[in-house]
C-alpha cells in the first residue's frame, strides 16, 4: 500500500474530480477498517481488552454510527433516515478522552456481529448515496457539509489505529492471522540483545529558530480537526536531541537498572500508575518466554524481541526513563522545528501502512535524525491547548474540548498505522499520560530546558475563555442576576418541589434533567432527589457539570463587553456546592452523561418519577417524536416538567415538525395546544406558569425571555 493512497484528500476546484476522489477515499478507508476486524474470532469481539475501553464490538459499529449521527446533526440526513436508532445511540459515545469515560461498566447486551455487519453495509450504501447526490460546487470549508463527510472518514482512520492497539491487548488465541495485518516489516530480522551490532544512540545539536503552529480556517486545502486551526508561534532555542528514537535495546538498560522499582524517577501520576499494576517491571507488551528470553507482543502474535525497534511506552514510562537519564522529552514546537527543516512530502517514512509493524530505528534517515515522522508517535512535554483563534466545530464538540485540561500530552510524528490526517504536519493528537498508543520517544537536552519548558506550558489557555457559548451559559446558570430577574433554574426548582408531595413522597426517587446544559437545575434539584441524572448532547456543557461537581479550582470564563473587549470572570465549584447544600457524599447521587436526547434508549433511561426538560423542545429536530414517546420513561403518577418559550426556528426544526406556532386546518395552533393534544393520552396538565429569564450577550445587550412551564402528571 503506497503512501500516496493513504494521505488525506487535498481540496481543489475541479469539483467533479474532487467528489470522485472523496468517494474513493471513503470506500478505501471504510473497507480497510472492516478488514482489521476480520482478524477477530467471535469471542474476541466481546472481550474487553482494556478496562478503560469498550469491547471491540463497540468500535466495529461505532465508526458507522458516527457517519449517520453527524450527517443528521448537520442536516445532511434527517431523523427519518436513521437506520438503527438503538445502535446509533448505544454505540455513539463513550470512547473519547474524558474523565467520565473511566467509569465504563460491563454490559451483556452487546449487539450481534451479524447485526453490526448488516448495519455497516447499510451505512456504506447510505453514505455513497449522500456523496453521489450532495452538491459540490464551491470550496470545502469548515462549515461545509462536505467537511462532515471528511470528518467521518478521518474519524475512521483514527479508530483504525486505536482499534489495533486494543486488539494487541487481547490474547493471541482469540485472533486470526489474516490479511496483511499479520505481516511484519520484511526488512527486519529479530535478534537477541547480545548479537546486535548497531550504532549507539547519541545527541545531535539542533540550531534554534522560529516556528509557527496552526492553520487558517479560511479556505483550508485539506480536512483538519478543530484543534489544528488558529495560530501560535515560538522562538525555539538551540537544543540537543537523540539521533534515534529510544529503542527496545536502549530502554532495556532502564529496565535492568530496576527503573520500574525506583520511585524517585517517577512522577506522582507515574507512581499511581505503578501501584495500579502490581509487579510491573517492564513495558506492557514485553514478555518473557519459557526460556526467560524477552519477546514482544505485536498486533496478532508474539515474536522474539526486535531490539532495534522503537520502544512503545506511555508518557509516564517515557518520563521516568528521561528522569533516569537526566533529560526530557521534546516539546510540540521543537518537533515542529525538526519537521519544518528535515521532512518534506517526498520524505520516506514508516507510516500509512508502508509496513504492518514498526521497523528498525536505523531504517529511515530524515535529515540529521531518524524517524522525525513515522514508525511510532513521539510523546512530548506539551499539553494539548487551544491556539489563538480556536473555534470548536459544532458537529463534534467533544473531539478536543475534553483534552484542554493539562492532563493530555501531545503525541507527534505519526506511527506505522497512521493514515490520512494523522500523517499531516498540522495534526495534533493527545492522550492522557497512562494511555498506550503506538508511541515512543526521543530525549532532549538543552541548557535552559526547565525555564523554557515552563514558558511553553504556561501558554495553555482555559478552554472556556475561547468558547463563547459555554461562557454564555455559565453566566446564565451561575453568574450574576440582571434586572432583578431571579435565576431561571432556581425558580424552576421552586415550582417543581411544590408538587413533590403529590405522591406523598419526601423526595423524587429517580429524576432526569434532559438537556441539562451546564447543570444548574440538576444541582438545584439534587437535594430533593435520591438520584438525579443530567444529560446533554454537548461535551462542552457536560465537562462544566463535572468540574462543578468534582473540582476545587475556580472555573474562569470570559464574557463580552463590546467588540474585542472582554470581562474576565470565574465561578467557584466549592462555593456553588456550598450554596446549594451539596456535600461530598451527595456527589455520587448526581451524575451527567453526554447523549443525544433524541435517541435515548427507553430500556436504559426509564422508570423516572421526575423528568425535566428545560427550554429544550424548540431546539430539537423532531420534538413531536420526543414528546410522543416521553411517557415510556415515566412511572405512573410521575411528573413531566417542560419549559419552552416556543421560539421555533428552521435552523433547528423544520417547519413541518414544529409543535405549534403555525396554522393547522386554517386555525392558529399554539405550542401548549399541540402539547395537550399529544400528551393527553397519558398525562393530565396540573400546572402552568410563565417564568422570566435573562441571558447576557454583551454588557449592553441581553436576551429577555418568558418561558412557559407546564407540569404534567402521568395517569396511565
Amino acid at each position: 500500500m503506497s503512501q500516496n493512497q493513504v494521505k488525506t484528500i487535498y481540496f481543489h476546484n475541479n469539483y467533479d474530480l474532487l467528489k470522485e476522489e472523496i468517494k474513493n477515499y471513503f470506500i478505501q478507508v471504510y473497507k480497510r477498517y472492516e478488514s482489521l476486524f476480520e482478524c477477530l474470532t467471535e469471542k474476541a469481539f466481546y472481550k474487553r481488552a482494556d478496562p478503560l475501553r469498550h469491547p471491540l464490538i463497540f468500535y466495529y459499529g461505532h465508526t458507522a454510527t458516527f457517519y449517520i449521527n453527524k450527517c443528521i446533526v448537520s442536516n445532511i440526513l434527517s431523523n427519518k433516515d436513521r437506520i438503527d436508532p438503538y445502535l446509533e445511540s448505544s454505540l455513539a459515545i463513550g470512547v473519547d478522552e474524558m474523565s467520565w469515560d473511566d467509569k465504563l461498566h460491563d454490559r451483556d447486551n452487546w449487539p450481534t456481529i451479524q447485526r453490526i455487519k448488516e448495519y455497516r453495509e447499510k451505512v456504506f450504501n447510505t453514505i455513497i448515496n449522500v456523496i453521489n447526490n450532495l452538491p459540490l460546487t464551491s470550496p470545502i470549508t469548515f462549515n461545509s457539509k462536505w467537511w462532515i463527510i471528511m470528518m467521518g472518514i478521518e474519524h475512521e482512520n483514527i479508530h483504525l489505529e486505536t482499534s489495533t492497539m486494543l486488539i494487541r491487548q487481547l490474547p493471541v488465541e482469540l485472533l486470526i492471522q489474516k490479511n496483511d495485518w499479520s505481516l511484519l516489516c520484511p526488512n527486519l530480522k529479530a535478534s537477541s540483545s547480545s548479537s546486535i551490532s548497531v550504532s549507539n544512540n547519541y545527541l545531535v545539536k539542533i540550531d534554534g529558530g522560529s516556528v509557527k503552529l496552526g492553520r487558517s480556517v479560511n479556505n483550508p486545502n485539506k480536512y483538519g480537526w478543530d484543534n489544528e486551526f488558529g495560530e501560535d508561534s515560538f522562538e525555539v532555542e538551540e537544543f540537543k536531541t537523540s539521533k534515534f528514537l529510544v529503542s527496545n535495546r536502549e530502554f532495556l538498560k532502564f529496565v535492568e537498572d530496576d527503573g520500574y522499582l525506583k520511585l524517585e524517577y517517577w512522577t506522582e501520576d507515574g507512581k499511581a500508575y505503578l501501584k495500579s499494576f502490581k509487579d510491573l517491571t517492564s513495558p506492557r507488551f514485553w514478555r518473557k518466554d519459557s526460556n526467560n528470553n524477552w519477546c514482544l507482543r505485536t498486533l496478532l502474535k508474539e515474536i522474539e524481541m526486535p531490539w532495534d525497534w522503537p520502544v512503545e511506552v506511555n508518557y509516564l514510562e517515557a518520563k521516568a526513563f528521561c528522569n533516569w537519564k537526566e533529560c526530557r522529552l521534546l516539546t510540540e514546537s521543537e518537533h515542529k522545528l525538526l519537521r519544518d527543516r528535515y521532512v518534506t512530502d517526498s520524505t520516506e517514512a514508516n507510516h500509512g501502512l508502508v509496513h504492518q509493524s514498526p521497523c528498525s530505528i536505523y531504517k529511515y534517515n530524515q535529515g540529521l535524525l531518524n524517524d522525525i515522522v513515522g514508525n511510532v508517535w513521539q510523546w512530548t512535554e506539551s499539553y494539548m491547548y487551544p491556539f489563538q483563534g480556536f473555534t470548536v466545530h459544532p458537529a463534534y464538540d467533544d473531539f478536543t474540548i475534553p483534552c484542554f485540561d493539562n492532563k493530555h500530552n501531545l503525541i507527534k510524528g505519526s506511527s506505522w498505522v497512521s493514515c490520512g490526517n494523522e500523517i499531516e504536519p498540522e495534526s495534533r493528537y493527545a492522550f492522557r499520560q497512562h494511555f498506550y498508543q503506538y508511541a515512543g520517544f526521543r530525549y532532549v537536552r538543552n541548557d535552559n530546558s526547565k525555564s523554557n519548558l515552563d514558558i511553553r506550558l504556561s501558554k495553555n489557555i482555559n478552554p472556556y475563555e475561547t468558547d463563547e457559548l459555554v461562557c454564555l451559559y455559565i453566566e446564565f446558570h451561575y453568574g450574576q442576576q440582571y434586572f432583578n430577574v431571579e435565576n431561571y433554574n432556581k425558580v424552576c426548582v421552586n415550582e417543581v418541589i411544590k408538587f413533590l408531595g403529590i405522591n406523598n413522597k419526601k423526595k423524587f426517587e429517580k429524576a432526569i434533567d434532559i438537556g441539562c446544559s451546564v447543570g444548574r437545575f440538576t444541582f438545584e434539584i439534587a437535594k430533593y432527589c435520591d438520584t438525579i441524572l443530567g444529560i446533554d448532547l454537548s461535551a462542552r456543557f457536560i465537562q462544566v457539570c463535572y468540574n462543578v461537581r468534582d473540582h476545587e479550582n475556580c472555573i474562569p470564563y470570559v464574557i463580552p463587553i463590546e467588540g474585542d473587549l472582554k470581562e474576565y470572570k470565574k465561578i467557584s465549584p466549592i462555593e456553588i456546592r456550598s450554596e446549594l447544600g451539596i456535600l461530598d457524599d451527595d456527589c455520587g447521587r448526581i451524575n451527567f452523561l453526554q447523549k443525544d436526547v433524541c435517541i435515548l434508549p427507553v430500556l436504559e433511561y426509564s422508570g423516572y418519577d421526575l423528568v425535566f426538560c428545560g427550554n429544550l423542545i424548540d431546539r430539537l429536530s423532531d420534538p413531536q417524536l420526543f414528546i410522543e414517546t416521553i411517557h415510556e420513561r415515566i412511572i405512573i403518577n410521575g411528573l413531566l416538567v417542560l419549559t419552552c418559550p416556543y421560539t421555533w426556528l428552521e435552523t433547528y426544526t423544520k417547519k413541518e415538525n414544529w409543535l405549534g406556532g403555525r396554522k393547522v386546518n386554517g386555525e392558529d395552533e399554539t405550542g401548549l395546544q399541540r402539547l395537550e393534544t399529544i400528551l393527553s393520552a397519558h398525562f393530565k396538565l396540573i400546572h402552568t406558569k410563565d417564568i422570566e429569564f435573562v441571558i447576557r450577550e454583551t454588557k449592553r445587550k441581553f436576551e429577555h425571555g418568558i418561558t412557559e412551564m407546564t407540569i404534567w402528571q402521568k395517569i396511565n
